[in-house]
């Protein structure tokens, strides 16, 4: 079996613990990420909707952001990729000072909800899918 270890030197790739004749070996592997992941800044203004500046995005799809009301905004992946207990996003509002919540609410799409607008200034939205 192999367990993950941060990743180090660029990204989808890192370092391994390798079981081989019984003994441990940590080994490179490319690739050994267990998760895709969709990495930006999010900055919202007015009743605009969110401008995703993406850092990192290995999921193989995009990401278009809305406003559906104020302070709650959609992310719909352009695949069916939003499993059930397989996804799960940490996000903050950067500069604004405000809590924001996520809900996933189909394999392509999540809320992301601050409550008002404008709070979000380079806030950061990290999306893990795990397999």
């Amino acid at each position: 079996p192999y367990w993950r270890m941060p990743t180090v030197a660029a990204p989808n790739t890192g370092y391994v613990l390798a079981k081989k004749n019984g003994s441990i070996d940590l080994e490179w592997v490319p690739n050994a990420n267990i998760y895709t992941v969709y990495t930006a800044l999010l900055t919202q203004s007015g009743t605009a909707a969110p401008v995703a500046t993406v850092l990192e995005n290995t999921t193989g799809a995009t990401i278009a952001w809305t406003r559906t009301g104020s302070g709650v905004y959609v992310g719909t992946i352009s695949s069916a990729l939003f499993a059930a207990n397989k996804t799960v996003v940490f996000v903050n509002t950067g500069g604004g000072g405000t809590a924001a919540k996520w809900t996933r609410t189909s394999t392509t799409a999540l809320s992301v909800d601050s409550t008002t607008d404008g709070i979000f200034i380079a806030g950061s939205l990290e999306i893990r899918i795990y397999p």
